[in-house]
Order: structure tokens, then C-alpha cells, then sequence
């Protein structure tokens, strides 16, 4: 499991071994926004693990404009799509020696063309442009991992949500 907040990640960590899972379950400290964080993870992994079976790419932000439009665009895009296919990238490796390796890129149906598209959707008139465009940019990403992961057996994953409680904020 990766957390950018080692603290609140061994929070986790502890209340999901309370359930005594199948399998294990460890923790690896993780900027998705940092290539030298991502590299220090994938050694970790390596390390510790030698495979990686599932990754579930679940971060997100949705930023608001108080540090300028551009560059919260910029930001919610590289956080929410490119660092997730870096990630990915930096990983297949280790996802390559599994014999059913499997990718989850959670995403939302805000990031639907069609829906934002259509004046009779509820998201039509929704605001959120740039966690909206990131959200479809994660969507063709997953749609070319589709095509450039399958020669090893890699499955993926879109899982789509409208709208759920979470901590999605820059404060990650």
C-alpha cells in the first residue's frame, strides 16, 4: 500500500490488518508527482516483494484556482492522469512477473466526453474543469494500456465513480 503521508498510512495500514486480510499487506511511502519518489518506491517493492500483483491507481486532487487557473489545471492533470501512467511505467516490471498482473485506475464519470457533452446530462453544466479533464485523460491512458500491456497478460480496470466521500484535496 502507498501513502504520500507515511503517518496516516500506518493509520491505515493498522485498521486494514485489524481485519486480518488474506495475503499481506505492507507500506511504501509515495509521491506520485516526484519521478525520485516513484523510483524509491519501485525499489522498495523489489526489494521487499520482487512482484507486484494489483496496482490501484487511486490518487487524485481536485484543486481549486487559488493558485492560479494554469497552474491548477497543470497540476490536477499531472497528478490525476501523467503520474498515474509514470507510475504504471516505472512498475511493469515488477507487475510483468506475475502470473495475472492487474491494474485499477479509479476514475470518474466526470471525466465522460459524452456525458459533458450532452445539455441533458446531470454533468453538463458542472464545474471542475480541470479534475474533469484530467479524469478523461486518465481514461485514454487506460484505453493505451489497454493496447501496449496486453502481449504480457496485463488486465486494467476502469473503476468509475460519480460521486463518493473522500479526502480529495491537495493535501493528499
Amino acid at each position: 500500500m502507498a501513502c504520500h503521508s507515511l503517518t496516516k498510512g500506518q493509520q491505515a495500514l493498522a485498521e486494514l490488518q485489524a481485519r486480518t486480510p488474506a495475503g499481506t499487506l505492507s507500506l511504501v511511502e509515495l509521491d506520485i508527482t516526484n519521478d525520485t519518489s516513484i523510483m524509491s518506491a519501485v525499489e522498495s517493492i523489489t526489494r521487499n516483494h520482487g512482484v507486484l500483483e494489483i496496482l490501484n491507481n487511486n490518487a487524485g486532487i481536485a484543486l481549486t484556482t487559488s493558485q492560479g487557473y494554469r497552474a491548477s489545471i497543470l497540476e490536477t492533470i499531472n497528478t490525476n492522469a501523467v503520474s498515474a501512467l509514470v507510475l504504471t511505467e516505472a512498475l511493469l516490471p515488477l507487475l510483468k512477473r506475475s502470473a495475472h498482473p492487474r491494474i485499477i485506475n479509479v476514475t470518474s464519470g466526470l471525466g465522460s466526453i459524452a456525458d459533458g457533452s450532452d445539455p441533458a446530462s446531470d454533468a453538463y453544466n458542472l464545474p471542475f474543469e480541470a479534475y474533469r479533464m484530467s479524469k478523461a485523460a486518465l481514461n485514454m491512458a487506460t484505453a493505451c494500456m489497454h493496447a501496449n500491456y496486453r502481449s504480457f497478460g496485463a488486465r486494467r480496470w476502469i473503476v468509475l465513480t460519480w460521486v463518493c466521500k473522500a479526502p480529495l484535496s491537495a493535501e493528499r
